[in-house]
Order: C-alpha cells, then structure tokens, then sequence
C-alpha cells in the first residue's frame, strides 16, 4: 500500500474534523445542533480509557461490553494477524479508536507509516491521550493477553501487555519530538 494512498485516505477522514470546527454564521439549526452533539460524543468517546480502575471499583465503559458480547466484533478487532487493509477501512468509517488500536499493532514492524500516520491526526486531536485511552480500551481484553473471569479481565499474558505499552511509549515518544520540532519551525 503506498504512502500517497495512505496519505489519500487520511485527508478523507479529515475532511469532516475540520468542517466540523468551523463556525458557521447565525444560529444553528436542530440538524446542526444534533450532528454538533453526536460529534462531541465521538471526540470524547477516543479519550475515554475503555477500562479503567479507582479505588476498588471497575469501570467498563459501554464500547468494552459490546466487543466482549459480539463475538464476531471481538474476532475482528483481534485478529491473528493485524492488516493495513482493516485500519485504513475503519479510518474511512472514522471508527479511529479501533483504526489506532490496528495501528499499534502494525507497530514496529512498520514504525515509519504507523508514526507519520498518527502524526498527521496530531494537528487534529491529542494523539498522544487518543493512544492511551485506546491501549487502555483495547489491551485489557485482547484474548492473547487476558481472559474474561467473573466479568473481570485477568491478566494471562503480562509481558505481551509490557510489549505493547513499551511499543506506545515509543510512538508517544517519536510524537512528541516531531511535535517539538513543528513547534521549533513556527
């Protein structure tokens, strides 16, 4: 798949963020207004950590229980082997939390793509936060990684969790230097 193809598909997802931040002049009509909240949805939704802990309670958010109760939703967005093909489709639906979660693990076999193609989000969202919340989503109820005991993930696999978090600190790392050197250019 080549860049310029890669690079195609993105600007077509972006399209949509960018209109959606521009203001319109007067008053919104009720369409806007519902398209305005249901965007807002989605944008919170990518910074929402699917799993999360405080104190002695576990939260799951609802995206979580709908993967582990769809079983054909839980063989798709784990599958043997992550393709290119399933990211950029589901960056084409705009499902980016799911199309990151393929990206991560895509990551280091294809560091450069994975890191420009995050990159090109960066100037849109934090991507930085949106990795995070999608590790913290996705990793907890990867079936290599844990198993689902009394409604509660357990851990069956720590050091595949340790790969993939090492993995995101290392993108987050690359984001954060090239976000640097755009600042440093301006």
């Amino acid at each position: 798949m080549s860049m310029r193809f890669i690079g195609q598909i993105i600007l077509l997802t972006l399209v949509p963020l960018t209109v959606f931040g521009q203001q319109t002049a007067g008053p919104m009509t009720e369409a806007e207004r519902e398209n305005a909240v249901k965007m807002g949805e989605w944008l919170a939704n990518l910074y929402e950590h699917g799993i999360r802990a405080e104190e002695d309670t576990l939260f799951i958010s609802a995206e979580v229980r709908n993967i582990l109760a769809n079983d054909e939703l839980m063989q798709f967005m784990f599958p043997g082997e992550y393709s290119w093909a399933s990211a950029v489709y589901l960056m084409e639906k705009m499902e980016l939390k799911k199309a990151f979660w393929f990206l991560l693990n895509l990551y280091p076999e294809n560091r450069e793509l994975v890191v420009q193609t995050l990159l090109t989000y960066d100037s849109i969202i934090e991507i930085d936060k949106v990795l995070t919340s999608v590790f913290y989503t996705y990793a907890m109820i990867d079936p290599k990684v844990c198993k689902i005991e009394y409604g509660k993930p357990q851990i069956i696999r720590p050091d595949l969790v340790e790969e993939g978090l090492s993995n995101l600190k290392e993108i987050i790392q690359y984001i954060r230097y090239f976000r640097n050197q755009d600042g440093a250019r301006q």
